[in-house]
């Protein structure tokens, strides 16, 4: 199949460069903490400020003057550091500035552009090839290829596994040991592959996908209304961040808080993003609720328990595409795979490039010769 072999050779660097960028950020936060020890990590406390603490701090901070706070992360380790993100540059180069807050005493630790440092900028290069929205459309469509290269691959592959076993896993020395290192390992990673392109693909495009699996599955959903706080009684006074996240708690016993988007607005609300058990997405959490800032008023929540079909397959994509949803196993998994596109290149390489003189030489005759297109009878290996 002349089209499996063009595929990668014409794009292989592209899926090469998507793969090494993506196993890099399957453990993107270890590394950036380990890259930078002072801002991640600070003496471990019995005593721990409050949310408001933080958004005080934040907002007496350098950084207030030269933006809004957005939201907040909340630390993931007990010696970790609360993470408040401004909404800074301007509003032709809008920027994300992080500021990094030590739990105890609501000290800043540093703050960083997001884009600026190692890890955002191999984001970077892997969402978008640090060339915007029309790099981030040729990532999208290179993950379309990689569906359409790994299909073709299996195809090639099947005559091999209906020939027999032996024939489609054995991995053999000599002339054909980088033929059998692409196929051997081409149809193991197949599966990863395919789920790692198709959930790229769907981060790249949701506005596509999204209405198109919810038609798919019969999905009738709304999209969430536009929720506002109402205006407060007389002397009434705003609720703090913590007193938001209490109310929370108390309608969801068992959620795990991972970030909290203050209010901006007089008629904006407390929206704080959390993760209960059963979530695929414990790093940041795929349930959300609406406070009004004045009342303390559950104004509306998503949450995993009342998701429809099409919302829980979709809520899935960014866990499987870096491996979250099946934990350290999982990630390691996306890592490896990764790390395929190159093998599979480097091994296509080799096979493309010993066939170029071909027709100048003469290869032996047998009764059934396999060659990266496939299966060829003994007529068909004379007439190569």
């Amino acid at each position: 199949m002349i089209g499996h072999r063009w595929l990668g050779l014409t794009v292989g660097w592209l899926l090469i460069l998507s793969g090494l960028t993506g196993s890099l950020l399957v453990f993107r936060s270890t590394l950036d903490e380990q890259l930078n020890p002072a801002l991640f990590f600070v003496e471990a406390s019995t005593t721990r400020s409050s949310v408001a603490e933080i958004l005080a701090a934040a907002r007496s901070s350098p950084l207030a003057e030269m933006g809004t706070i957005s939201f907040i992360d909340f630390p993931q380790t007990n010696n970790g550091v609360w993470t408040v993100w401004f909404q800074t540059g301007t509003k032709v180069a809008p920027q994300l500035t992080k500021a990094y807050f030590e739990p105890s005493q609501a000290r800043m630790t540093g703050h960083r552009v997001h884009g600026e440092d190692v890890m955002t900028w191999i984001y970077n290069l892997h969402i978008e090839l640090l060339a915007g929205h029309a790099g981030e459309t040729i990532v999208g469509l290179a993950g379309i290829v990689l569906m359409v290269s790994v299909v073709s691959g299996i195809l090639l592959w099947w005559p091999l596994w209906k020939h027999s076993w032996r024939s489609a896993f054995s991995i053999r020395r000599g002339a054909r040991f980088n033929y059998d290192l692409h196929k051997t390992n081409g149809i193991l990673s197949s599966l990863p592959l395919i789920v790692i392109a198709f959930t790229g693909v769907y981060l790249t495009f949701p506005t596509w996908i999204a209405p198109a699996v919810k038609f798919l599955m019969a999905d009738s959903t709304q999209a969430t209304p536009k929720l506002t706080s109402l205006p407060p009684l007389a002397g009434g006074t705003q609720i703090t961040a913590d007193q938001a996240i209490n109310i929370v708690r108390v309608h969801f016993p068992d959620a795990n808080i991972r970030r909290i988007h203050p209010p901006s607005t007089p008629k904006g609300t407390y929206v704080i993003r959390f993760c209960e058990p059963g979530d695929l997405h414990q790093s940041l959490g795929s349930s959300r609720a609406w406070i009004d800032q004045y009342s303390g008023k559950l104004l509306g929540a998503k949450i995993l328990q009342k998701r429809t079909a099409a919302e829980t397959f979709l809520s899935w994509q960014l866990p499987l595409h870096n491996g979250e949803a099946l934990g350290l196993m999982g990630r390691w998994l996306v890592f490896v795979t990764g790390l395929m596109p190159a093998l599979l290149y480097v091994t296509g390489f080799r096979i493309w490039w010993r066939k170029r003189p071909v027709s100048v030489r003469q290869r032996p005759q047998t009764v059934m010769q396999f060659s990266m297109d496939g299966p060829l009878n003994g007529e068909q290996a004379l007439r190569n």
